[in-house]
């Protein structure tokens, strides 16, 4: 396995300071440019001497994920700031379909050269949405005036998202490219691992990383004791990432697993660890959602055991799924 240490794309000004006095200026200066939350002490990670990220493993090698390379194209590009094509502004009673008529004119009009058709601005004022909007093609964004500007009222009864993100499909395996995870074990926040084979792999490659769920795996969590007890087959982990080096067998992603994978937690039935080439034409492309705030209608006088219990009204604010480089930014809920 590869022991190249991923580095934050954070960076600080160099400091000749070493020890714990090093660390405490590094702290103090990554906290003067992090206005949202001063970070933790932590031994698990934090920033060294030189700005960078260090993080603590494990005996295994578990480690917390760096996830540096999250953001809009892997963090390579700043969020763009799309023209606004359609305005809509607040109406008396629902405003589902006058939302959803923007979305969908927006929708219609043609990809620029950056993949981009337009953004939908929501003017200032509260936005009643009885059922849920949807965005269902590429290079639409869904803009508020702020998130303590305009504000979507999710109205009436039903467990739903309100804001809803989906392309067209799922991924699919392209054939001849699965290979077999043969290191004994990689641990969480690895980038790369020991395949059988890279036939057919290529670096830029998408690839889904698969852990099975086997019975053993199981029942050494004790999932097998639940009254509903979890099934073989049932809790596989399935990872999308980028393939961005090949050495040999060693294969380098560019975002960490999230789950170790354990050569003892494959068997015959369920099969192995594997790293499979995927396509994801169906997928939607620059998607934002973006300065805006939701807050879901309930009934507050449902109690049970001296708790709110009302269950029947909006559960999730956005959801996306099938998306690629989409972003939610400045959304209160």
């Amino acid at each position: 396995m590869s022991k190249r240490r991923r580095q934050s794309r954070l960076t600080l000004p160099p400091r000749p300071a070493h020890g714990e006095r090093g660390q405490a200026i590094a702290r103090a200066v990554v906290e003067a440019l992090e206005i949202r939350q001063l970070l933790a002490q932590s031994i698990w990670a934090y920033p060294g001497a030189d700005g960078h990220l260090l993080y603590k493993t494990q005996p295994l090698g578990d480690r917390i994920e760096d996830y540096s390379t999250a953001g809009y194209k892997g963090g390579t590009l700043p969020i763009p700031d799309v023209p606004v094509k359609a305005t809509v502004s607040p109406v008396a009673g629902d405003d589902t379909s006058t939302i959803q008529a923007a979305i969908n004119s927006v929708a219609a009009m043609p990809l620029d050269a950056n993949g981009f058709r337009g953004a939908v601005l929501l003017n200032p004022g509260t936005y009643e949405v009885g059922t849920q909007i949807n965005i269902t093609t590429s290079g639409v964004v869904l803009r508020g005036s702020g998130a303590g500007q305009t504000l979507i009222h999710a109205t009436g009864v039903g467990e739903r998202t309100i804001i809803n993100v989906n392309g067209s499909g799922t991924r699919t395996t392209v054939s001849g490219t699965t290979h077999t995870i043969t290191d004994k074990y990689v641990p969480v926040g690895s980038i790369s691992f020991t395949v059988d084979s890279t036939a057919n792999l290529h670096v830029g490659d998408q690839v889904v990383v698969h852990r099975p769920s086997t019975q053993q795996w199981i029942n050494d969590m004790g999932m097998n004791l639940l009254d509903f007890p979890w099934t073989p087959g049932s809790k596989d982990i399935n990872m999308d990432r980028t393939i961005t080096h090949i050495d040999g067998n060693v294969i380098t992603l560019d975002s960490p697993v999230t789950q170790a994978l354990e050569l003892k937690y494959t068997d015959a039935t369920e099969g192995s660890n594997t790293v499979s080439k995927i396509s994801t034409s169906s997928r939607l492309n620059n998607v934002g959602i973006e300065n805006i705030g939701g807050i879901s209608q309930y009934d507050p006088s449902i109690i049970v055991g001296g708790d709110f219990a009302d269950e029947t009204h909006d559960w999730d604010f956005i959801g996306i799924h099938d998306t690629n480089n989409a972003w939610v930014r400045n959304v209160l809920g």
